[in-house]
C-alpha cells in the first residue's frame, strides 16, 4: 500500500511540490506508530491483547471505506505481469533477508546462512538477466543506472539501517543500562517518534526552499550527530545525552526522508512512479534488516554500556554512509 499511496499522491501533485507532499506523508506514517505506543499499553492493561487486533481490523476497515470513497484511479497500462522477474526478485531478496535474519543465531560460517546468501545472490543475478529481456520489466534497469535514483535510494537505505537498528536496540539500552520499566521505556521512545512526526513537514518545506539534495544532506548530518550523542550517552551513562540523541535522530530522519523519497521517485517517468517508489521502499526494508542484524550482533545481548556503545557506533557509521550518498545526489 505504501508505494501505491506515494504514486497516488504524486499523480495529483506538481513535480516541484512533491517533496512537500512527502513531508506530510512522512508525518502521518510516523505519527500513527506514536499513537500506538501511547495508547497501546493502557488498552492492553485494561482489556488484554485481543483488543489490539480488534482495533487493527477497525482501522483497516475505515481505511478501506475512505479509499473507496475518496481516491481516484490512475491511468492504466496494458502490460503483461513480469512473472519471471517477480520470481527471481523474490528469490534474491528473500534469500538475502533470510541470511541476515539467521546470521546472529547461526553465525557467518553456518551452512544455512551461506546457502541462503548464495540463493539470494543467484536470484538477483538471474533477475537482472530476466529484466534485460523483459518487454515490460518489473524494475526498469535504466532506473538502477540513473544517479538521480540510485544516490537517494542508497542514502535512504543506510538511513533506515541506522534508524531501525537503533529503534530495536534502544529499548534494551534504556532498560539494561538505566533500569527503566517497559512502560517508561515506551514513553521515552515517544520522544524520537514525536520529533520525527514534527520534523517531517519541516523536511518537506526545507526541500522546497533549499533543494532536495541539501535537505537530504542536512537530515543525514543530524542523524549522524544523533548517533554520536547516543554513543557517548550510553557509554557515559548520561540519560540527558541519550534523550537528546533520540530526539535528534527522529528529527534527522524527518528532515531527510521526504527529500530522499521525492528525489528517488521523481527520477522515474510518470507512468513508472509506482515502480520507483516500490523499489525505493524495498531498498529501505533491506537496509532496515541489515541495520537490525549488524547492531544486534555488536550488542550481543549483553547488558553492559560498552556493548550498547559499540552498537550505536555502528549506527553512526551507517548514518555517515547515508550522508556520503546524499552528497552524491544531483543538485
Amino acid at each position: 500500500t505504501q508505494p501505491a499511496a506515494m504514486a497516488l499522491i504524486f499523480s495529483v501533485t506538481a513535480s516541484n511540490r512533491r517533496v512537500q507532499a512527502m513531508g506530510w506523508w512522512s508525518m502521518t506514517t510516523a505519527g500513527a506508530p506514536a499513537l500506538g505506543l501511547v495508547a497501546g499499553g493502557p488498552l492492553i492493561e485494561w482489556f488484554g491483547w485481543r483488543v489490539v487486533f480488534l482495533l487493527q481490523g477497525a482501522f483497516a476497515l475505515a481505511a478501506f471505506v475512505l479509499a473507496a470513497l475518496v481516491l481516484r484511479e490512475t491511468s492504466r497500462k496494458t502490460v503483461r505481469l513480469d512473472v519471471a522477474g517477480s520470481v527471481t526478485l523474490a528469490l534474491g531478496v528473500s534469500g538475502l533477508m533470510l541470511a541476515l535474519a539467521e546470521l546472529r543465531e547461526l553465525g557467518l560460517r553456518s551452512a544455512a546462512v551461506l546457502a541462503a546468501a548464495a540463493t539470494g545472490a543467484a536470484g538477483l543475478v538471474a533477475f537482472r538477466a530476466v529484466e534485460a529481456r523483459a518487454a515490460a520489466p518489473l524494475v526498469p534497469l535504466g532506473l538502477l543506472r540513473d544517479r538521480r535514483f540510485v544516490a537517494p535510494t542508497i542514502s535512504s537505505a543506510f538511513m533506515s539501517a541506522s534508524y531501525i537498528g537503533t529503534f530495536v536496540i534502544a529499548p534494551f539500552a534504556l532498560h539494561g543500562v538505566f533500569g527503566f520499566t517497559p512502560a517508561a521505556t515506551a514513553w521515552i521512545l515517544v520522544l524520537r517518534t514525536a520529533s520525527l512526526t514534527l520534523g517531517s513537514p519541516f523536511g518537506g518545506a526545507l526541500g522546497m526552499r533549499v533543494g532536495e539534495r541539501a535537505a537530504a544532506v542536512v537530515g543525514a548530518l543530524v542523524m549522524t550527530v544523533s548517533m554520536a550523542f547516543l554513543w557517548w550517552g550510553v557509554g557515559g551513562r548520561s540519560l540527558l545525552a541519550v534523550g537528546g540523541g533520540l530526539v535528534l535522530q527522529g528529527l534527522g530522519h524527518g528532515l531527510g526522508l521526504p527529500a530522499l523519497t521525492s528525489s528517488a521517485t521523481s527520477a522515474a517517468a510518470d507512468e513508472d512512479i509506482g515502480i520507483a517508489s516500490a523499489v525505493n521502499r524495498l531498498f529501505g526494508t533491506i537496509g532496515a534488516a541489515f541495520g537490525i542484524t549488524l547492531l544486534s550482533l555488536l550488542w550481543g545481548g549483553e547488558g553492559s554500556s560498552d556493548a550498547f556503545a559499540s552498537a550505536f557506533a555502528a549506527g553512526g557509521a551507517l548514518s555517515a554512509l547515508s550522508l556520503a550518498a546524499a552528497f552524491g545526489m544531483r543538485r
